[in-house]
């Protein structure tokens, strides 16, 4: 089979198996890897081996990319103590934690390739934390912690893993080279980010066609990653940087159609890339047992059951002691008590799943050293425990998320909602202001204002009434009422315009163009 065909078989996999996760009611990851696994034992499968800086580039500026650019800096101005804790704090114990229970079960597992291993597993996925929820609602608070999290641990641990990579390819190490490197990944890295991200706004600005613009913000991740690396920089710092300098005006540098276009473009390459990424981890894993035949099963499986404790155990602990001690700074200082309770914190705690960062910095990996000769030592083993953590926290950690989240009955909080009715209501405001100023120019343009103007008053008063009891004729129930009478007439015109096309009477370019402002009416009405 060519590259082609395997990655077209890979996708069609992935495809098959989400479709049968979103049948049974599982988490797509959670059937991705397991398929996976299973389809490397078939017969007649092919080996698959993929060239590490490929895998690299590939996967990572796309990946990290997208939630960059959905989120803004100020969504953390609330969580920035517990995300600081996670993405820098848990990241430092998870990489020497790690590091050293390696080294102290092998001795003769070199100190820089363990570091390399402590750095794969170190960053969570929350691409696959919030699949496997996505069913489960979590507090609003959690939720934006573990996204704040997953996005900075990503930029944590991919420079640690770039110094620790380096330090094996050249056999050199020195604390004062590593803070001199460090210093210059974070100022280069975010230079070459706000550069490329600047570059990308000016360019979205004028270029209206959506797919020319969907392929403009998918060249801008590529773009960011490859000029931070250029410069010896961290590619992965600048595309973070670049994804939210460009996520900060989206609203007000495209069109609604472009924008929409982009998002829907966006989904779709994230659900092939995480599905091949997910399918890969268990492909992979059955050339990697190949090459460890020199390792006993009793130590595979010991090395594994270690290493994937540990990087389990050292999140809880680290959770634990971090929000007792906040805890209890609080109250010796005589604070308020601290909002977040155990229970979010257990939550947090057992969020730790990871998934597509470590895979594709595990295959990320170089095969020779520096020599071009001699392999990269231990690669192997760090590829197989690698993959065993993400499978055993995917599975563990994964399939038990859900039960633990309702069996400890947490309380939601609505403060998103509550964001949302300030939004509509500061909106219809602003409509309202426009409209009162307004002056029509004929009798028509007149009744269309007084229109108009009482449509968003009604609206007024339904999102000013929506968060407190209803009668049976209230005016929110009124306009509850009305919007599922339009949607039923908006219904009646979409299967009228199929009819027409289907009896010849009017062309499928007439029925897309007034299809499409229907779908939008639609998706308007039921936000």
């Amino acid at each position: 089979m060519n590259p082609v065909e395997v990655v077209i078989g890979l996708i069609f996999v992935a495809t098959v198996l989400a479709a049968v996760a979103q049948r049974v009611g599982v988490a797509y990851p959670i059937v991705l890897v397991l398929g996976g696994l299973l389809v490397s034992f078939l017969p007649g499968i092919p080996l698959i081996h993929l060239d590490p800086e490929v895998v690299l580039l590939v996967f990572i500026p796309p990946l990290v990319y997208l939630p960059a650019s959905q989120v803004a800096l100020m969504d953390f101005r609330t969580s920035w103590f517990p995300i600081s804790m996670l993405s820098i704090g848990l990241v430092l114990v998870t990489l020497f934690g790690i590091a050293g229970l390696v080294h102290l079960a092998m001795p003769q597992f070199a100190w820089s390739s363990a570091f390399v291993l402590a750095a794969v597993v170190a960053p969570t996925d929350m691409i696959a934390v919030n699949a496997i929820i996505r069913r489960t609602p979590i507090p609003h608070s959690v939720a934006r912690i573990l996204d704040g999290e997953s996005l900075f641990n990503d930029v944590i641990a991919f420079v640690a893993y770039k110094i620790a990579v380096r330090a094996v390819l050249h056999h050199s190490f020195s604390f004062a080279g590593t803070l001199a490197e460090f210093t210059w990944d974070s100022v280069a890295g975010v230079a070459a980010g706000l550069l490329i991200g600047q570059l990308a706004i000016w360019s979205r600005r004028r270029v209206h066609d959506p797919a020319i613009n969907a392929a403009i913000s998918l060249l801008t991740s590529f773009a960011a990653y490859l000029t931070g690396e250029a410069l010896q920089a961290s590619g992965v710092l600048a595309t973070v940087t670049a994804g939210l300098w460009v996520g900060r005006s989206l609203s007000r540098i495209l069109e609604p159609e472009t924008r929409q276009g982009s998002f829907s473009f966006w989904a779709g390459l994230n659900f092939i890339l995480e599905g091949l990424a997910f399918v890969l981890i268990g492909l992979e894993l059955r050339p990697i047992l190949a090459e460890l035949a020199p390792y006993s099963t009793t130590i595979l499986v010991g090395l594994a059951v270690l290493i994937s404790a540990g990087v389990i155990l050292l999140r809880l602990l680290w959770i634990g002691a971090a929000f007792a001690v906040r805890l209890l700074v609080r109250r010796v200082l005589g604070m308020p008590s601290f909002q977040g309770s155990w229970k979010n914190a257990l939550i947090i705690g057992w969020s730790g799943a990871r998934g597509v960062d470590s895979l594709a910095a595990a295959l990320g990996i170089p095969l020779l050293l520096a020599d071009r000769l001699t392999p990269f030592p231990d690669r192997a083993l760090i590829l197989y425990l690698s993959f065993v953590v993400i499978l055993v926290t995917l599975l563990l950690q994964g399939a038990t998320l859900p039960v633990l989240i309702r069996w400890l009955t947490v309380s939601i909080d609505d403060a998103e909602a509550e964001e949302s009715r300030f939004a509509n209501i500061a909106t219809v405001q602003a409509a309202l202001r426009v409209l009162e100023q307004a002056q029509p120019a004929s009798d028509d343009l007149r009744d269309l204002t007084r229109h108009l103007q009482r449509t968003y008053e009604n609206r007024l008063t339904h999102l000013q009434t929506s968060s407190k009891a209803v009668t049976e004729n209230s005016p929110a129930q009124i306009i509850a009422s009305a919007t599922s009478l339009r949607l039923a007439i908006l219904k009646a015109k979409r299967e009228t315009l199929i009819e027409l096309r289907d009896q010849g009477r009017i062309s499928n370019t007439v029925l897309r163009r007034i299809e499409r402002s229907l779908d939008f009416e639609e998706i308007q009405l039921s936000s």
